[in-house]
């Protein structure tokens, strides 16, 4: 077995971590700018467009690694979609449909059913959730791509084909409102399936181990290196580059640092653990505290109760699962054969 300096990876603790300061980026900017106005529309993209992008190209690293180790099963690769991706965004969607019931603005039933079904590129509920219209397509066009044989650095020029149809807005008239959202950030998906490709690439190089971690320590040195010098050019603007292309310098930058330390960043740690709840409710619960205007008047106060909103919510819907898997478990070993 390699030393673990001599694999070329992305680790899961400095990843997770990435994911939690994605997801504080990704809310900040819907307050700060969408509610609150007191930040500039720069920095606010940056924010989001840069979150997501992160969140993206973990996304295709992470799904490219598990084709890697597990091979593609469609039963299984789409029922641990169901399990840990749709299932908990159709019971968000459908609580808040009956609390728009209950306000008296929820839109006809066809459009639950499209929220549910990732195809409401109109918006008509929660403005945020185009990015599960995203990852469904990126999801459903993996499968269909490494489903099939054939070298994979052409898998990979397909999906970079399918980032560029979505760039150039070719598919306007089908993805509607979403379009734009999707232009944004066209390439993250495929870039982080890239990776993941270089990275399998190298690992499995036959090249011996003592030349293998200098030629490791040497990429992290060079990525870091380049990334933090597009960074800094970009802040003090020398240069100027797209606003995934913020993510993507962030990611390289934030990952060397965020490997450095040894003790646990528990915040950090939480928030990425829960970024996809996070990501789930946080319009929505924006959408709600338009009812409370008094809110309005206090930043502070606002992100502090927006906080433990967030917090609440992520606890009830970890007790309501472990409420379902104690009913389910019970229910099959009484009667046998019995599936949820």
């Amino acid at each position: 077995m390699l030393n673990k300096n001599c694999i070329l990876e992305i680790k899961r603790t400095p990843s997770e971590y990435i994911r939690g300061i994605a997801i504080a980026a990704v809310v900040l900017e819907h307050i700060l700018c969408g509610v609150f106005g007191v930040i500039s529309g720069h920095l606010a993209s940056i924010f989001g467009i840069g979150g997501v992008t992160i969140f993206l190209l973990l996304s295709g690293y992470g799904l490219y690694q598990s084709y890697c180790k597990n091979g593609l099963q469609g039963k299984t690769f789409w029922d641990k979609k169901m399990q840990k991706v749709f299932i908990p965004y159709a019971v968000i969607t459908v609580v808040f449909y009956l609390y728009m019931m209950v306000r008296g603005d929820a839109p006809a039933y066809p459009a639950l059913l499209k929220n549910i079904l990732c195809i409401d590129y109109a918006r008509t509920m929660d403005s945020t959730m185009w990015y599960m219209s995203f990852q469904l397509i990126w999801y459903a066009a993996f499968f269909c791509v490494f489903y099939f044989n054939g070298p994979r650095i052409g898998k990979l020029a397909l999906l970079m084909l399918l980032g560029l149809c979505f760039s150039g807005y070719w598919l306007k008239g089908t993805f509607l409102d979403c379009a734009w959202q999707f232009a944004m950030n066209a390439f993250a998906f495929p870039l982080g399936v890239g990776l993941g490709y270089v990275t399998d690439l190298f690992n499995r190089a036959p090249i011996c181990e003592k030349r293998k971690g200098l030629i490791c320590m040497l990429i992290r040195i060079v990525v870091f290196a380049g990334s933090l010098t597009v960074l800094i050019l970009a802040i003090c603007k020398v240069i100027q580059i797209s606003y995934w292309k913020w993510g993507l310098v962030l990611f390289f930058v934030l990952y060397t640092l965020l490997s450095l330390p040894k003790r646990e960043i528990k915040i950090l740690k939480w928030l990425g653990k829960n970024s996809f709840m996070i990501y789930l409710v946080e319009g929505k619960l924006i959408s709600i505290f338009t009812l409370l205007p008094a809110l309005k008047e206090n930043v502070a106060l606002y992100l502090l109760c927006y906080a433990v909103a967030v917090v609440a919510v992520v606890y009830l819907y970890r007790f309501g699962t472990f409420l379902f898997d104690r009913v389910r478990r019970y229910l099959e070993e009484k009667y046998s054969g019995f599936q949820i």
